[in-house]
């Protein structure tokens, strides 16, 4: 608690200038702190900039989250090569949030144990990040439907992978939702996206994450 504390002081001392390594050790030298001196990386991702502020304190950004309604998405079907995926049903400006990853929020050792009870070629649809204030954690959209939207199949579950033509990306954010502020992955535009455009994002993994047990998923390379 101390650490976080410290994180979110030396976060707040830079003010609306992204923190430099040089500003966040000058501060906790002035601080005279010993122990729990917060990492530049930490201070980094604590740090709000004015767009994160606005998204983070949108009303209906956050009821979009609590309900699982957002605007201008759709599911599509698109075969059995491709499965299930999601499209634009209206434009949207790059920076634009899209939806959430929704999914029951873990620790990460509790998402590492999940991930490794799954059956050998079951689909994971486990989101691992790292949280405001370095937390690793885990999004578990694994059970579905899930348990506070059991009429729902939502979207960010759904989106596909391009490494090469991505659309959206995963930015975290933390949201005071009723049950109180939590770490949130929502997806943002990184370009303009047009009615109909899929929308993509980079799951991060390439045909060697899987220790060669992934050569031959071909859509990898995407």
């Amino acid at each position: 608690m101390q650490y976080e504390k410290r994180v979110l002081h030396v976060a707040a001392s830079c003010g609306r200038q992204c923190p430099k390594e040089e500003k966040v050790k000058a501060i906790a030298k002035k601080e005279g702190w010993l122990t729990n001196v917060p990492s530049f990386t930490d201070v980094l991702q604590a740090w709000v900039s004015p767009l994160k502020t606005a998204i983070e304190e949108n009303v209906d950004i956050m009821k979009s989250v609590v309900e699982q309604k957002w605007r201008g998405i759709a599911l599509k079907d698109f075969g059995e090569a491709k499965g299930k995926g999601v499209i634009a049903t209206m434009p949207f400006s790059k920076g634009d949030v899209i939806c959430d990853y929704h999914g029951k929020l873990l620790s990460e050792p509790e998402g590492k144990k999940r991930m490794e009870a799954l059956e050998e070629g079951a689909m994971c649809y486990l989101f691992f990040f790292k949280g405001r204030f370095g937390t690793k954690l885990c999004l578990d959209a694994q059970t579905f439907p899930c348990e506070c939207h059991p009429a729902k199949d939502t979207f960010g579950r759904r989106m596909n992978h391009s490494s090469k033509a991505f659309n959206v990306k995963p930015v975290v954010f933390r949201l005071n939702l009723p049950d109180g502020a939590k770490d949130s992955v929502l997806f943002l535009a990184t370009r303009d996206i047009a009615v109909n455009d899929e929308l993509c994002w980079d799951y991060g993994v390439r045909r060697a994450s899987f220790k060669g047990e992934g050569m031959d998923l071909e859509w990898l390379d995407d």
